[in-house]
């Protein structure tokens, strides 16, 4: 098991890249949801230098929970899109439908800063994800 420090940030470009593709991923949600494509992208291009095992399972969680929080954030909006043509275009009522959005994006937030945190304390530890493919938290 290896340790991460600072020293091994700036000395392990591997730990390195798998690091920026978290705080890019981080970033994402308290900025832009363009940081999270952007981790995506840059983990996508950078996995097959992963030869190490434990770094490519963390290379696999920020891919696959990329891919959840955008069908997360997509089914989101699916359901503001419906609930404003059902209801409130043909009402006039605009604002109400705003609020809508808060509670079926509020469930995917919680879920990617949970998924955020499990998966950096793992790096921090030096310890491979064990189903980096699951949309639930490792334990």
């Amino acid at each position: 098991m290896q340790h991460y420090e600072q020293e091994t940030y700036f000395n392990n470009p591997t730990y390195k890249s798998i690091h920026d593709a978290y705080s890019l991923c981080f970033l994402g949600i308290f900025l832009s949801y363009f940081t999270i494509i952007a981790a995506f992208i840059l983990t996508l291009v950078q996995r097959p230098k992963f030869k190490d095992s434990h770094i490519a399972s963390h290379a696999d969680y920020i891919l696959f929970g990329c891919l959840y929080y955008t069908g997360f954030i997509l089914a989101a909006v699916g359901i503001i899109y419906w609930n404003y043509q059902q209801s409130f275009f043909s009402q006039g009522n605009l604002i109400v439908g705003g609020f809508l959005y808060v509670f079926p994006a509020f469930f995917p937030f919680v879920w990617w800063i949970r998924r955020f945190m499990r998966g950096i304390n793992y790096l921090k530890r030096g310890l491979a994800i064990p189903r980096p493919a699951s949309p639930w938290r490792p334990k």
